[in-house]
């Protein structure tokens, strides 16, 4: 759950605990990551900051967006 009181930006923390989600779970690049608007209600932040969160995954190479499907999918 992001902190709003931590020092690094929301979209940060966000991709912060996603990166240990997938880490833990140890999801396979067929995982397809939930739609923006869910994770935007499940941590209570909003969609941009979700988006956000998203594009720094994929500049860092974690994730990777299939246009087919229009969803984020692990790399």
């Amino acid at each position: 759950m992001p902190n709003f009181l931590a020092c690094k930006p929301l979209k940060q923390q966000l991709a912060d605990v996603l990166i240990r989600t997938i880490s833990v779970q140890n999801l396979n690049s067929d995982y397809y990551l939930p739609e923006i608007g869910k994770l935007s209600t499940t941590y209570k932040v909003s969609r941009d900051v979700v988006f956000e969160a998203y594009h720094i995954l994929l500049e860092t190479g974690i994730v990777r967006y299939d246009k087919n499907r229009s969803k984020f999918v692990l790399s």
